[in-house]
């Protein structure tokens, strides 16, 4: 049925709850001051010129004799403040207060004990001496956590506005506080009634009292969110499925876990958060779910893959982009979110509410950050996905080990770093291991140490040889319980993050743990620290080697990078390089290096390489150090190349062109010089021409410098 009323009719006749599945009290937002000014105004005007204002319809169904807008919620929430903050100041609060108690929030506990306390507690307004607001703020009742509601944050605001914010947005700013203009006010709203609006009480007959309900009548405003709408559906499932635990779990995802984000987000970015709450924890779902679609069986849980991976929903170099993930209906998470989730969901955030475990999980993207550029919740890197599921099983499976959690997320961040991350399919493969082996270790209390060896895995890739690492570093642990500061040193120094065999290897790649702690002293004295390799330590590997040889990256100074043209991919993780790099960090590197190679290194070359901008990735390739990016470059080292550039350089008035090397070693295949003014090319193949000219080329058999100067004479 249809009437007109006012809210203080409402409020005399049955109780007003604004449920749990409605959102956050918004119109006293920051961003919301012209909607709150604009709004108010016109209710200012009404009560003065006692002209009737109708708020349009307010719909909603009444259950027991209480009424629960689903639409109007936002109008009715103002329209109590100002009711309140009038009786407030006129000093009738109590005489009435019962009325006023009518009138409660459930969106979450802390805004209905709020409520609750407007009414109990603020009674005396001579009390008063400033803003309502921060009088509010100041009273013992008050807990400062209550500032993390929406709710309360915005209802103050409403009351009395932003300090020095110079608009009239706020009941205080509009209505001011002189008893003879508030009393008539009062009449206004309580006795002829001049604000009123549409009530409209939804049954069965007119439209179906659901969820589904809230959701239609929204739309006629601004639409619900992702969450909000996910919210909506994963309740009624609940209701559905487990009628004997609704109420436990519906309360839990609309109070206690929303609390959650609203806590983390006042600790990084406090109110510039507001309104993105939602945003995060549907992300925080998306990923708790897509982890439980690691490999999918069939093509319905494809599809729920690829929608919450977020593929095709980016940009083409950003297809990874599950910030962009849209709800579209319940189905995609189905029966992933039904009771044994919410058990894993109940633990986990039972335990994210821990300061303890807030700052363990601090170095990971556990819960979703917000983009203040884009408004939005931050991407899901590939790595962040597996650094999440870790997380998940350990705090999913009871109380929290902080010492345990430590050495889990060891192992996590060790396989995961050095796992090449790079595409979804390592990723899944990645997230695979961390899956079977976090589940397997969750039977045995997460004794990692003790128990990793014992899960089996087997992949050809870079991973597995992680994996083998980190069982033999747990072992020796075990064995031994003074390495676990060493090898953890290890790992976190300069660029080996996590990857630290080179250290425990023998020459013949054997572990030998009595080498360790001497190779990693060692280690420390040959790098500093940093991503870059000194020249000096270069050169030391350099020597271990008898002569050129395919010996991969070594020219270079990088120390990692992703595309793997590095020391530590290339160099110290190779085994076919167990000797040198044995050699390496022993007290008295060997040098094995002789005739031309030895030239070669004492040459200069190589810190002529590290010393001019042209690090790209040199490398010995067919008789000449390899520029890969700048073929122009090479170094050509075999003995006839050097032979007949010794002798080149060796003739009084030439000028090498070329950038050339001391010793006798020259860039590029083509030698280009002046001699005597005249500009000369020497090819690969031994001819000699202007470089002007389209004349024939002389011909040297490279024999000595007489012939050559014999050939040079002739131009």
């Amino acid at each position: 049925m249809n009437n007109t009323c006012t809210l203080w009719q409402l409020l005399s006749e049955r109780k007003v709850v604004i449920p749990r599945i409605q959102r956050d009290y918004a119109q006293g937002r920051k961003g919301k001051e012209y909607i709150r000014s604009s709004f108010l105004g016109e209710l200012r005007q009404s009560l003065e010129s006692k002209r009737a204002l109708t708020l349009d319809f307010v719909y909603g169904n009444t259950e027991n004799g209480t009424f629960y807008p689903l639409d109007g919620q936002q109008r009715l929430t103002t329209l109590w403040l100002l009711h309140w903050y009038i009786a407030f100041r006129l000093g009738i609060l109590g005489q009435y207060k019962d009325i006023f108690k009518n009138f409660s929030y459930h969106t979450r506990a802390s805004s209905s004990t709020f409520c609750e306390s407007l009414c109990d507690r603020m009674i005396d307004p001579s009390l008063v001496n400033g803003r309502i607001a921060d009088f509010i703020r100041e009273q013992p009742w008050f807990f400062s956590k209550w500032m993390q509601d929406p709710t309360i944050s915005s209802m103050l605001r409403t009351i009395s506005g932003e300090c020095d914010s110079g608009l009239e947005d706020s009941i205080e700013a509009l209505f001011g506080n002189d008893p003879n203009y508030l009393a008539d006010c009062w009449k206004g709203l309580v006795d002829p009634g001049v604000i009123r609006f549409e009530l409209m009480t939804i049954g069965s007959d007119e439209l179906p009292i659901s969820d589904d309900l809230y959701i239609k009548m929204n739309a006629r405003g601004k639409p619900l969110s992702n969450f909000e709408n996910l919210k909506a559906d994963w309740i009624s499932h609940i209701r559905n499925n487990v009628p004997e635990d609704a109420f436990k779990y519906s309360t839990l995802i609309d109070i206690d876990w929303t609390d959650v984000f609203w806590e983390h987000a006042a600790k990084v970015g406090g109110e510039s958060f507001n309104g993105k709450i939602d945003d995060m924890f549907f992300m925080f779902i998306n990923r708790f779910v897509f982890n439980k679609l690691i490999s999918p069986q069939n093509e319905q849980e494809q599809r729920r893959f690829d929608k919450l991976y977020g593929s095709g929903l980016g940009d083409r170099n950003d297809p990874n982009n599950d910030s962009l993930v849209r709800y579209e209906g319940f189905e995609l998470y189905g029966e992933l979110l039904g009771i044994d989730s919410l058990k894993q969901l109940k633990s986990i955030f039972d335990n994210l509410k821990e300061t303890e475990v807030q700052e363990a999980i601090k170095p990971f993207p556990f819960i979703p950050q917000y983009d203040p550029v884009y408004e939005r919740a931050k991407k899901t890197e590939q790595k962040d996905r597996i650094y999440f599921h870790a997380i998940s099983i350990f705090l999913q499976t009871g109380s929290f080990n902080l010492t345990k959690f430590k050495k889990w997320m060891r192992v996590v961040k060790n396989l995961t770093e050095n796992a090449e991350i790079y595409n979804i399919h390592n990723m899944i493969t990645c997230l695979k291991l961390i899956d079977g082996v976090g589940n397997y270790l969750s039977t045995k209390d997460w004794l990692v140490y003790e128990h990793l060896g014992e899960y089996e895995f087997n992949a050809n890739s870079r991973l597995h040889d992680q994996w083998n690492e980190e069982i033999e570093k747990a072992s020796q642990i075990v064995t031994d319980q003074s390495f676990e500061d060493d090898i953890i040193d290890a790992e976190n120094y300069g660029f080996f993050d996590g990857t630290i065999r080179f250290l425990y290897l023998d020459e013949c790649g054997t572990p030998a743990w009595d080498l360790f702690r001497n190779k990693l002293n060692n280690a420390k004295s040959r790098f500093d620290g940093t991503n870059k390799v000194p020249l000096s330590t270069v050169e030391i590997f350099l020597k271990a080697f008898d002569d050129f040889t395919e010996k991969g990256y070594f020219f270079t100074d990088i120390g990692y990078h992703a595309r793997d043209n590095c020391w530590k991919t290339k160099i110290l993780c190779e085994s076919k390089w167990y000797k040198q790099i044995h050699e390496l960090f022993s007290d008295t590197p060997a040098v094995n290096a002789s005739g031309l190679y030895l030239d070669f290194i004492n040459s200069g070359a190589v810190h002529d390489i590290f010393d001019n901008s042209k690090n790209y990735k040199f490398r010995y390739y067919y008789e000449r150090i390899h520029c890969d990016n700048y073929p122009q470059y090479d170094i050509y080292v075999s003995d006839d190349y050097v032979s007949r550039h010794r002798i080149l350089m060796s003739i009084p008035n030439i000028e090498i062109i070329n950038r050339w090397w001391n010793g006798g070693f020259i860039e590029g295949e083509n030698v280009d010089f002046n001699y005597n003014g005249i500009e000369l090319r020497l090819t690969k193949d031994n001819k000699i021409h202007k470089r002007s000219s389209v004349a024939p080329a002389v011909n040297w058999a490279n024999t000595d410098a007489t012939e050559l100067i014999t050939i040079l004479s002739t131009f």
